[in-house]
């Protein structure tokens, strides 16, 4: 039971802090819809690996901290699935290079940034 409550509220936090931020790329960008999205799908990346990282080194932490942050907070922070609704909708809308490019540079980006995120850790002393 303890651990569905760290997953949950850490979930909590991660689709209202998603949601904020989302909506407010969109509303002062001015930009595409999907730009909220993209933002955070890499800076979630950024942070998960980041913390994978932290959290295979530091033993002494919580075992309730990696499922709040990894499981819970960024579960509900990144957005695979409103990443491919939005891909769904360029390609209806026969947007199909936007939608390639979208795809694209989500999961490049995801994954550059969460080696970023992972060498980020290395900078922490043990």
């Amino acid at each position: 039971m303890e651990k569905l409550f760290y997953i949950g509220i850490g979930g909590a936090v991660g689709t209202l802090g998603r949601y904020l931020i989302t909506a407010s790329l969109v509303k002062f960008s001015g930009r595409a819809f999907y730009i909220g999205t993209l933002s955070v799908n890499m800076l979630g990346s950024l942070v998960i690996g980041f913390l994978a990282s932290l959290f295979l080194r530091e033993t002494f932490l919580h075992p309730g901290f990696r499922l709040f942050f990894i499981t819970g907070m960024l579960g509900g922070f990144t957005t695979f699935s409103s990443l491919s609704l939005e891909t769904l909708k360029l390609l209806q809308e026969g947007r199909y290079g936007e939608a390639i490019f979208y795809v694209f540079l989500s999961i490049t980006g995801g994954c550059t940034f969460a080696a970023i995120g992972w060498n980020l850790a290395s900078f922490i002393p043990d």
